[in-house]
């Protein structure tokens, strides 16, 4: 069955709460969900899909099993800017390229590869992926799911707000899959990009590198 996934998908991230320790993980290629900010990980098992995406999308859940991805490069800048889309060109001039050791850079553009994923349909908009292992968990391989939100939220007559918020951000959603070890009923909330990774592009208020020759 044909089926058209992005070949590249990019994050605008900047983590100012500090809760998925992104400044940390990130070196280590790696991206956490806002599950483990208090999170309940059964109900992405109990309660319907269409209902966390609805949750996720429409507001700002501060627990959410999902990590927000977007087709549009532009997009994810407003999401590392935390702004809004006309906003992005008068504020993404006061930043800089970050190439610096420290951690104290504010937003960070990841891009992955889904061309180095094995994908398989489950439904409409709704696909699995593996790739390589997860060095972390040594696990054999990685288990993703993809959510196009705009597609699946096509199947449904409400979820309005949903609906304008997925076109205007052209937003997918990306489920980390893997298990706990030791819960194999808990899903580990841990995205690992190490082989999926694109690129890293972190980004500093004012920042500008100086070159002396």
């Amino acid at each position: 069955m044909q089926f058209h996934i992005p070949q590249y998908l990019h994050r605008g991230d900047n983590d100012f709460k500090g809760v998925r320790k992104l400044r940390d993980t990130i070196n280590g290629y790696q991206l956490l969900t806002n599950l483990l900010n208090g999170g309940d990980g059964r109900q992405i098992k109990e309660k319907p899909l269409i209902d966390l995406i609805d949750r996720h999308v429409s507001t700002n859940w501060s627990t959410t099993h999902f990590l927000s991805f977007s087709e549009n490069e532009r997009t994810s800048l407003r999401f590392g800017l935390h702004c809004e889309i006309e906003e992005v060109d008068n504020l993404f001039i006061e930043y800089g390229e970050y190439g610096g050791c420290e951690n104290n850079w504010d937003f960070a553009i990841v891009s992955i590869d889904t061309g180095k994923i094995n994908w398989t349909r489950i439904d409409k908009g709704v696909y699995k992926g593996i790739y390589p292992s997860n060095r972390i968990s040594n696990t054999l391989k990685n288990e993703v799911i993809l959510l196009d939100v705009r597609q699946i939220l096509k199947k449904y007559t409400e979820y309005e707000k949903s609906k304008i918020n997925s076109e205007r951000d052209e937003e997918w959603l990306i489920l980390p899959f893997n298990k706990f070890q030791s819960k194999e009923n808990e899903l580990s909330a841990i995205f690992d990009i190490s082989d999926i990774l694109l690129h890293v592009t972190k980004y500093k208020k004012g920042y500008s590198e100086s070159i002396f020759l």
